[in-house]
């Protein structure tokens, strides 16, 4: 019998993800969502080391295979682009420690953990928040007590024949601040990881609803402005942090919760953005915004068409768009939009419409992605439906490739119209960005 040490693997897959230039910082710094998985397992006694491939996409299993030995589970944190390193890397591993648990967690198994356990050597699956999951999951890796595991709320599993079994699902946390305090030194001790910027969420889910979005966790939950400041404060006296990208799905979902974390951050040499819903902004909130170091928004905008908005479920009038991103502008705060192609009920003339409101707003980064089906949204499970995906295993291969290459073109404008608007875009964008 295998003998069980305290030691677990991280794995970080690399990504096929094109990004903006300016923003490769990404590609380095520490996922919040694994520090604080990390931190609940340090607390159960575990010594969890992050393995980051982002940045290096040759020799992985080779590099890592001496430590397996040591492990007594491999985490694997799940992306939409991280399926063709899934299936790889877990084969790989079985096949030199074909006992050791592979547990997955993250976007990617939580939106379509049937197929992923199916076409992969991963053991279990975490679905949404894992901080409360991994407490009883962890103990239970042992002979004697793994028969547990279908006690266990909020996870798939594969049973001793290789069938997936679904436990029930887990509530989701009420409360943020009774989570351990956010941390980023397990990046420093493991990978002697030099960092200035992160990112860096105060809410979990999104109160919206859109069509063509995957919530794994619904409503919105809201860290209190005491744990924000003392998590921003650890962060700006243990790692001298620069800049943070605040990850929350709708940033301005409260003006007030807004304003509070411009009083925090005004104590602080920090610049920041942030992702806004382009609606219910004004330039009071900008300007203390501003003031307080943001230094650019990204908002998805998406089209500029009601029609398209309404039936994507955005609660948001075209007429909003235009107002907030020209007092955003005003306020001297850089502004970046993201807008679809490809979009149900779009035309020839809205992509000219897109492309001249553009054209127009020269102080406007345009970012440009083809509308695709994300695996959990509403959208996915029309396009499965519709058979325009005919296999979700081979989708998933697709979208491993990288987004901005893949269409599942959902007008009826010809693909190459919108492929040549999307190269429009980008280089828009581009020259906009070395300007």
């Amino acid at each position: 019998m295998r003998q069980f040490s305290n030691k677990i693997y991280f794995i970080i897959p690399p990504t096929s993800h094109r990004l903006i230039p300016g923003r490769e910082f990404i590609l380095s710094a520490p996922l919040e969502g694994v520090c604080s998985i990390s931190l609940v397992l340090g607390k159960m006694g575990y010594n969890v080391e992050i393995v980051d491939y982002r940045r290096c996409q040759k020799n992985l299993i080779r590099d890592f295979e001496r430590s397996l030995s040591d492990a007594c589970a491999i985490c694997i944190t799940t992306t939409i682009d991280s399926f063709d390193f899934l299936v790889n890397f877990t084969r790989h591993v079985k096949q030199l420690q074909k006992d050791i648990p592979i547990v997955l967690g993250g976007s990617l198994v939580s939106s379509s953990p049937l197929v992923v356990l199916k076409n992969t050597e991963a053991d279990v699956a975490v679905i949404g928040e894992g901080e409360s999951t991994v407490k009883e999951l962890f103990p239970l890796f042992g002979e004697k007590v793994s028969h547990k595991i279908k006690e266990v709320k909020g996870i798939y599993y594969k049973d001793s024949s290789g069938k997936v079994l679904k436990n029930p699902p887990r509530k989701h946390l009420t409360n943020l601040d009774n989570l351990p305090v956010l941390d980023f030194g397990i990046w420093t001790i493991n990978n002697g990881y030099k960092f200035d910027k992160i990112s860096y969420s105060t809410t979990r889910g999104c109160p919206w609803n859109c069509f063509f979005c995957f919530k794994p966790m619904q409503g919105l939950r809201c860290k209190s402005r005491e744990r924000i400041e003392e998590e921003i404060s650890n962060a700006k006296e243990k790692y001298n942090i620069k800049e943070i990208v605040f990850t929350d799905s709708t940033f301005n979902f409260s003006s007030t919760h807004i304003e509070s974390i411009c009083e925090i951050l005004q104590d602080y040499d920090i610049k920041w953005t942030c992702m806004m819903r382009a609606q219910n902004v004004n330039q009071s909130l900008l300007r203390k915004m501003k003031n307080a170091g943001c230094k650019s928004i990204r908002y998805g905008i998406e089209t500029l068409n009601q029609d398209i908005l309404t039936s994507l479920k955005q609660g948001i009038q075209a007429s909003d768009i235009e107002n907030t991103i020209n007092m955003t502008i005003e306020q001297g705060i850089k502004v970046v939009g993201f807008f679809m192609i490809g979009l149900p009920g779009a035309t020839e003339e809205s992509l000219i419409k897109m492309i001249d409101f553009v054209e127009k707003k020269k102080q406007l980064i345009p970012k440009a992605f083809y509308f695709i089906p994300l695996p959990g949204s509403r959208l996915y499970g029309s396009a499965l439906r519709n058979s325009l995906i005919k296999d979700e295993s081979e989708y998933l291969y697709l979208l491993s490739q990288g987004t901005d290459r893949l269409i599942i073109n959902f007008s009826n404008i010809p693909e190459h119209k919108l492929r040549k608007t999307f190269r429009r875009m980008e280089a828009i964008m581009k020259e906009r960005l070395c300007s």
